[in-house]
């Protein structure tokens, strides 16, 4: 299909083809997050720009903006006694995605607010249903707040996807 489309390729902006090219070196598939983080000297309004062009002359499907809270960062809520319990829970997410931070903690509700990427939502997935394989998470009341994390990450995930 690209092959067809060579012509095309020569409208294209270095930027363009850049961003283009990054996405055809991320297997087809980039969200607005991977191609800001693997092209840092680009803004990520160019690349809005350039994603709006690529859709028009039919490079790309799709524009891949993640559909959220925010254009690139989703809020999470952790439940402050999971987060004491199993202090390698927040440890581990932050040594593998190293962007994730503590946004703030409410004291009256006792929950932390993070904000976090699809993959950092994803790696946070797979941390709690280990966390609960391995049996860390012991008793029924953490099980069901860890539950209820998962289920809302896997809906804000589904809805990145879109």
């Amino acid at each position: 299909m690209i092959v067809k489309r060579t012509n095309l390729l020569l409208e294209l902006s270095p930027t363009e083809l850049e961003v283009f090219a990054l996405i055809l070196e991320n297997g087809g598939v980039a969200t607005l997050e991977d191609l800001s983080e693997k092209a840092p000297h680009i803004p990520v309004g160019s690349i809005k720009r350039s994603l709006a062009k690529l859709k028009n002359l039919r490079l790309i499907e799709s524009i891949p903006i993640v559909r959220a809270t925010t254009i690139d960062r989703l809020r999470i809520i952790l439940p402050s006694n999971i987060v004491n319990n199993c202090p390698d829970l927040l440890k581990s997410i932050v040594e593998k995605t190293r962007k994730l931070k503590e946004e703030k903690i409410d004291p009256r509700t006792r929950i932390y607010v993070v904000r976090v990427t699809p993959n950092e939502l994803r790696v946070m997935i797979e941390e709690l249903l280990a966390l609960v394989e391995r049996g860390l998470i012991k008793n029924r009341a953490e099980k069901e707040q860890a539950g209820k994390v998962i289920v809302s990450a896997i809906s804000k995930f589904s809805l990145c996807k879109q």
